[in-house]
């Protein structure tokens, strides 16, 4: 199938590529088909594009590798309404908030995006009686932003 989108422009994808949220994503609950397209060979920014609706994307990213010691504990209703039985199933993404300037990118780590690779399922869960915030800084303020905006500029 052919997908027009805002950022990409057509797309093609295939049925087997789209991930079901079954009660949608906070906020935007009847939009439940989305696709994940990589930023870039590599990156660990992707785009949740809606299938439903051609200007609703979400930028996500996978908050380990900015975050190392970042935890997740699913509960055992998430793990059942997602059909994990296997952890090699589960990918936890982030969604990122950018701001004017990519240095001023902040991330949801309080309530992540769970996927189930195999079903193709996914929900954004809340993270209860989290040290986590919906605000984290994605780059620290001593770090220089230069690296990672011209790798967001280029992969989308």
């Amino acid at each position: 199938m052919i997908l027009r989108t805002r950022d990409f422009g057509e797309i093609e994808a295939q049925e087997q590529d789209i991930y079901r949220f079954a009660g949608g994503i906070p906020g935007f609950e009847d939009r439940t088909a989305f696709i994940m397209l990589q930023a870039g060979e590599g990156s660990s920014f992707y785009y949740l594009q809606s299938v439903e609706e051609e200007a609703l994307s979400f930028v996500l990213t996978d908050p380990f590798f900015f975050f190392p010691d970042y935890e997740v504990e699913l509960s055992d209703s998430v793990k059942e309404e997602l059909e994990i039985g296997d952890r090699a199933e589960v990918v936890v993404l982030a969604v990122v908030s950018v701001r004017e300037r990519i240095a001023d990118a902040t991330v949801n780590l309080l309530a992540p995006v769970v996927f189930n690779k195999s079903k193709r399922s996914g929900k954004q869960i809340i993270l209860a009686g989290s040290k986590y915030s919906t605000k984290h800084r994605l780059m620290p303020e001593t770090e220089a932003a230069g690296s990672t905006a011209a790798a967001l500029s280029e992969e989308g």
